[in-house]
């Protein structure tokens, strides 16, 4: 015979006793006597599978995406090619199937192709910019090193153009999203899609501007004392020596209203203050900044002075502070930046 059996605490409200019926039936689950459920595999495996079944509506479809070897590309190519009516299908129905079975950065290469009618008009040409793109061998890949000239990076992106055949509008596309310098924004913006043309520009901007720096302090010293400053200088935006703010080509990080977390990738760097060592949290966007009274133990108390003073949270509370803490606050050689 079995017994239900009950937790003997009570419910404060009620009076009645918490918790459902325990019983030794083995078809209850959540009875005592249940055997444990094996489970093979992760769970990571089994939201791509539940994704991948959402996202195709029969069968085994391909992916394609960056990061993917040329091997398991030709795969997925030959076994799409091998569905029942697909040699049958118009290029721009082939060109879609392999676009709904993308990642969301393919997607929108082939939506911006589309609309900028730059979509190959054969179906091989279009497999091989699929993949280039899954390969990463695009022009998107093409970065500006720290100590190269942007007049050295214009004609290896040239070089880049003329092995791989690509349309030069593209090109100029991606160098007009780049940041650079605002007299070479200005070249690009304005010159006409011709890297010939962009690459003499340069260098003429170049050569006047090098000429009225040098009739003014002298060519020896010049230089020797730009690439002193550009060798020993840390860039105010990634802290990184060897190139100054307007070179950086590093993302800018930008978090408002969120609390800190390792993982958020908030931008933090460390500060001294008064000569003390400290992390702060750069770019929050907030006008003015407090902190709570058992960090004031960190600073000398000669220097707080009592205050009255309200600050408006991000959640809309009003926070009243009574003392001020004036310090020196240095970064990268800079007082008092704060």
């Amino acid at each position: 015979m079995s017994l239900n059996s009950y937790n003997i605490s009570s419910d404060k409200k009620s009076g009645r006793p918490r918790g459902r019926p325990r019983t030794s039936n083995p078809d209850d689950k959540q009875s005592d006597d249940a055997e444990p459920i094996s489970f093979s595999g992760n769970f990571t495996d089994t939201k791509v599978n539940k994704k991948s079944e959402n996202r195709f509506y029969g069968g085994s479809k391909p992916t394609f995406a960056r990061g993917m070897t040329e091997k398991t590309l030709k795969i997925e190519f030959f076994m799409l090619e091998g569905l029942e009516g697909f040699e049958n299908k118009t290029t721009r129905s082939k060109m879609t199937e392999v676009a709904l079975r993308g990642s969301e950065g393919l997607k929108e290469w082939f939506y911006e192709s589309g609309i900028n009618r730059e979509l190959p008009e054969t179906w091989a040409d279009f497999k091989k910019k699929v993949i280039d793109y899954c390969l990463e061998r695009d022009i998107t890949q093409i970065k500006k090193f720290n100590d190269e000239t942007w007049e050295n990076f214009f004609i290896r992106c040239n070089d880049f153009v003329k092995m791989q055949k690509i349309d030069t509008k593209v090109v100029f596309r991606y160098l007009r999203t780049m940041k650079m310098p605002i007299h070479l924004k200005i070249i690009v913006l304005a010159c006409v899609e011709d890297f010939d043309v962009l690459i003499d520009r340069v260098k003429e901007t170049n050569s006047i501007q090098r000429s009225l720096v040098e009739s003014r302090y002298g060519k020896k010293h010049t230089e020797d004392a730009y690439q002193e400053r550009r060798k020993n200088k840390e860039c105010f935006r990634c802290g990184k020596p060897g190139h100054y703010f307007r070179d950086c080509q590093n993302e800018k990080i930008l978090r408002i209203g969120k609390r800190f977390d390792a993982d958020e990738g908030l931008d933090r760097r460390e500060i001294l203050i008064d000569n003390a060592k400290h992390k702060a949290i750069f770019d929050t966007g907030a006008v003015s900044s407090f902190i709570c009274s058992g960090a004031l133990g960190l600073f000398s108390q000669k220097k707080q002075k009592r205050t009255r003073r309200k600050f408006k949270a991000v959640d809309g509370r009003d926070i009243n502070v009574s003392r001020m803490l004036e310090a020196t606050i240095s970064y990268n050689g800079i007082k008092n930046c704060g």
